[in-house]
């Protein structure tokens, strides 16, 4: 065989061709030593992706899938020489949501981890994980496998390193950064009184939000109320407006796009975009199911809405969420095909932040291996523990993006306010906390805040100088609560009331005044009538004599009374 090798090999200035042979066969021993000595030298590393498929979670493997399988062989191709990657996929086709997910992830996890692993150098879980990420953060920590999360995050665990030692995320909506992004703005700015909106129809992602986010404003003593609504039973917002009006001038929607839209409709029917009030809302990223959060939706409140959006500053993370390698194919990630079950699912969006961090996570799991391969050739990889701080307080510059992860292992987004361009009517940042040590809002543009020209650049207050009610100080005779729409209304309505009466009252008194003293009634009417009401008889209705005698003689009696007292007026 190694003769066939060189049987077509010409070598020049070789005296002997038996030695070119000699020589050739040596080479091809040396390669074939080296090759095998390269093999044996990879590391075998084992990936797991625990996974579901599901059409109410964006984490599902029906968007993802494609992506993971991309993302792994971009893996291979780079690192083929130093490791050999197998990934393996759990995935239950019965599991559908995350609450079925978290019921199974123990038992999935335990089967592969005691059954079905394969003998490897290195074990990694790189998943979306949502749920059920304690759960699977627990057994992983108890086995020491590093634990990389492309979606799910939580905080509160992360911070605690004897909980999570192994745990790191790339997930592109943190919740923490947030949450800095908020109570920052609305220092700068000097506003106290919060107004806090809370739609319980968007998913359970703003509940998340909601949760740190009343944590982390009442830690600062920011004086919030709270309301919530629930955009499937309702859009009529009218009450939480009028609330809202009454008790601050700042006021901060978690919830879809299009909701949000629609109460902003009402606010500027309600005069409340006239630069006195501010909406702040929160974006984890652009996604339809998260609704479209936009002014623009062609139809008929276009026009209104996009004047109403003046008064709207959006907070949520910069466009680094959305990067993708080079050469990215959109038309293999958007395939729906989920390897593992060889089904093929309908897609109709993907959401790019998670398809981002997953080739993320891949791109720096390698780059972590790599080098310490590369300083020491002999070190135990095993430890997910001592791989997890080689992530931590650390950037990494990728050819598409740049990740910064905090001390915890968390990644760190570059969160941005942005505010609607009156020209183009787009949303631009206007602000940006840059994660340096300490933490700084740079200011990149100017704020319209809507309302009158001659209003836009003034800032709107915390409370207005005559409070929520305009009945303080100098404004309580002109600006007070009787100026109120429900009070003009509650006027109109006793006056109408009021006259109503009146004219019941001339009505009856009249009809009686016509009736009591009709030529119709008898005798005996006249006397009964006139025994109980007392009224005075006009003269008019004075018969002659003749048919005065045919009364009884009780009504004779009292019509001798009312006579002599009677005031006579004419007809």
């Amino acid at each position: 065989m190694l003769k066939s090798q060189c049987k077509d090999l010409v070598i020049e200035d070789v005296p002997d061709p038996r030695m070119a042979v000699v020589d050739c066969v040596t080479k091809f021993e040396l390669i074939c030593l080296l090759t095998c000595i390269m093999v044996s030298a990879r590391k075998n590393l084992e990936v797991v992706t625990l996974g579901q498929v599901t059409f109410s979670h964006a984490g599902s493997m029906h968007y993802l899938s494609p992506t993971f399988d991309a993302a792994a062989e971009r893996f291979r191709a780079r690192y083929n020489g130093t490791f050999y990657l197998k990934h393996t996929h759990l995935i239950d086709p019965n599991v559908t949501n995350c609450v079925e997910l978290v019921a199974q992830s123990e038992f999935l996890l335990a089967e592969w981890y005691h059954r079905k692993r394969s003998k490897a150098d290195i074990y990694v879980f790189l998943s979306p994980v949502c749920s059920e990420m304690e759960a699977v953060n627990h057994l992983l920590a108890n086995w020491d496998i590093l634990m990389i999360s492309t979606q799910g995050t939580d905080p509160t665990i992360l911070h605690n390193k004897l909980l999570s030692p192994t745990w790191i995320t790339t997930s592109p909506i943190p919740r923490s950064p947030a949450l800095q992004v908020f109570t920052t703005i609305l220092t700068r700015f000097q506003w106290r009184n919060i107004y806090l909106v809370h739609d319980t129809s968007s998913g359970s992602g703003y509940a998340l939000v909601l949760g740190f986010l009343l944590k982390a404003l009442q830690a600062k003593s920011f004086e919030v109320v709270t309301a919530s609504v629930s955009s499937r039973r309702s859009t009529d917002f009218s009450a939480e407006l009028r609330l809202f009006q009454r008790v601050s001038r700042v006021l901060i929607f978690l919830g879809h796009g299009e909701p949000f839209r629609q109460l902003m409709i009402q606010a500027s029917r309600l005069n409340m975009t006239n630069g006195e009030y501010v909406y702040v809302t929160y974006s984890h990223f652009k996604f339809r199911d998260l609704g479209v959060l936009s002014w623009e939706y062609d139809d008929q409140d276009d026009i209104v809405a996009r004047e109403a959006f003046r008064s709207v500053l959006i907070v949520g993370p910069d466009q680094s969420i959305y990067a993708l390698p080079d050469g990215t194919s959109m038309s293999d990630l958007n395939t729906g095909y989920v390897s593992a079950l060889n089904r093929t699912y309908p897609v109709k969006e993907l959401p790019l932040p998670f398809v981002s961090s997953v080739f993320t996570a891949f791109a720096i799991l390698g780059r972590v291996l790599n080098e310490s391969l590369t300083a020491n050739p002999d070190m135990n990889l095993t430890s997910g523990t001592s791989l997890a701080k080689k992530f931590m307080s650390r950037t990494f510059d990728l050819t598409f993006t740049s990740v910064f992860f905090d001390h915890i292992g968390q990644r760190l987004i570059r969160e941005e306010l942005t505010d609607m361009n009156q020209t183009t009517g787009q949303f631009q940042a206007v602000f940006r906390l840059e994660y340096t040590d300490p933490q700084t809002l740079v200011e990149i543009g100017p704020i319209d805040w809507g309302g009158p020209p001659a209003s836009s650049g003034i800032v709107p207050l915390n409370e207005p100088a005559c409070g929520f009610l305009g009945d303080r100080g100098n404004c309580s005779l002109r600006g007070t609560v009787y100026q109120s729409t429900e009070f003009a209304t509650l006027l109109a309505t006793l006056a109408l009331v009021l006259l109503a009466t009146v004219g019941i009252l001339l009505y009856n008194r009249r009809r009686v005044r016509t009736q009591q003293f009709s030529p119709w009634l008898t005798p005996a009417d006249l006397c009964v009538l006139t025994r109980s009401s007392q009224l005075a008889v006009p003269a008019d209705l004075i018969k002659p004599s003749s048919k005065i005698q045919k009364l009884s003689d009780c009504f004779q009696r009292e019509m001798s009374v009312k006579l002599k007292h009677a005031q006579f007026t004419p007809k």
